[in-house]
């Protein structure tokens, strides 16, 4: 993933926020992860965590 476009912190925050990582590692097919994370993008970038995404 390209997070150069990130300059708010939202990198730094995501390899404490555990819920993500979570969520993007149990998928077993890397199609589904890369779906995963290109769907909770616009989330990280704001600065929300997991469950605040919905």
């Amino acid at each position: 993933m390209n997070f150069a476009g990130c300059n708010n912190g939202s990198a730094e925050r995501l390899t404490t926020e555990r819920g993500y990582l979570y969520h993007f590692t149990d998928a077993k097919q890397s199609a589904t992860r890369v779906a995963r994370i290109e769907k909770a993008m616009p989330a990280i970038f704001e600065g929300r965590g997991f469950l605040e995404r919905r």
